[in-house]
């Protein structure tokens, strides 16, 4: 039993749904197609195709003849011609031609002499000789005193290489380091064993953590003071490593060469002068003490230790703003980009 059309319907997510229209997607002409088919995008009863129309068998008839049956058969009738077959082109071989060969011309008819071009020019910067080192007032026997650890910053080894090239010809260099203490313990051995050579004019402390710029030591000479020291940022990160009262002082508001009262003592010149005005005042060894008490940011460090006991003498340090210094330290950031510095001591 076949249903009507309209009777067909599909059940979706439980809601029954209408057939589309008939007719297939739009655009599209379903009418040529064969009834059946149409049927069938039309979402109509299936039919079955017609029966085949079959040829029956040969019409054969009988005879009664004196001599028996006789069957007699229908003409044979040849099969319709079907349609004629596409002949197949001859094939005519041909003797091959080879391309005619043209002449190579490797130069065009009219040579064009092109200019070259040019290559770009690179400009490097010129090198620029050092500042010569300013002279000190007379000769000097400089002691540099190293009081770091074991190892080193690879950027202060290179600087130890070269800071020495500015230095003038009445200048005599020598150096001394030690390791095996405390920062205080060590400036103390290291000022004796330089001042065990009745010679040595001056001792120079350079921390570990300090990078020189060119002509350090000449211009910190060349000031001619008691104690003089290169400027650089401090480790508590509050300003230049040069302090009148506890204030540190402003860059701008201050000529090249200025006297303070404290100075951290990374990058500093001490004239043998000092260690024996301490040494009359009666001030004992030793002279480098770093204090720490018991509460919270309650220490003394050791260069200001050494300077209170200088300031007993009428010695002030200067700090001279021509020799800027790098200080190495090791930075935090935080997640909003603000800056801690690991606080040591």
């Amino acid at each position: 039993m076949s249903l009507p059309h309209s009777a067909y319907s599909f059940n979706v997510g439980g809601k029954p749904q209408t057939p589309p229209t008939p007719g297939g997607p739009p655009g599209y002409d379903s009418s040529k197609l064969p009834p059946e088919i149409q049927r069938q995008i039309n979402y109509g009863p299936p039919v079955a195709p017609p029966p085949q129309q079959l040829p029956g068998p040969p019409q054969v008839t009988t005879q009664q003849t004196p001599q028996g049956t006789q069957i007699n058969f229908p003409p044979f009738v040849p099969p319709a011609p079907g349609p004629q077959q596409p002949q197949m082109p001859q094939y005519v071989q041909q003797q091959f031609q080879p391309p005619p060969q043209q002449q190579q011309q490797y130069y065009p008819s009219q040579y064009v002499q092109q200019q070259p071009q040019q290559q770009p020019q690179y400009q490097y910067p010129q090198y620029q000789q050092p500042q010569p080192a300013p002279q000190p007032p007379q000769s000097a026997k400089v002691v540099i005193l190293l009081a770091t650890g074991q190892y080193v910053d690879v950027r202060y080894a290179i600087r130890m290489l070269t800071f020495s090239r500015v230095l003038p010809q009445n200048v005599e260099i020598g150096v001394l380091a030690d390791w095996r203490f405390g920062l205080a313990e060590t400036r103390n051995s290291l000022v004796a064993q330089a001042f065990a050579d009745p010679t040595v004019s001056h001792v120079f402390f350079l921390d570990s953590d300090i990078i020189l710029p060119d002509g350090a030591i000449a211009q910190l000479l060349a000031d001619n003071a008691p104690i003089a020291s290169g400027v650089y940022w401090n480790s508590l990160g509050s300003g230049v490593n040069a302090w009148v009262g506890n204030a540190t002082i402003a860059l701008e508001q201050n000529p090249p060469a200025t006297t303070v009262d404290y100075v951290g003592m990374g990058a500093c010149m001490v004239h043998r002068g000092v260690f024996d005005a301490l040494r009359q005042s009666g001030a004992t060894w030793p002279y480098f003490y770093y204090y720490v008490g018991d509460k919270p940011r309650d220490y003394y460090s050791e260069d200001f230790y050494f300077l209170e006991l200088c300031a007993r003498c009428g010695i002030k340090p200067v700090i001279d703003m021509r020799v800027k210094c790098k200080h190495i330290k090791p930075v935090t950031y935080e997640w909003n980009g603000e800056t801690h510095m690991q606080e040591t001591g």
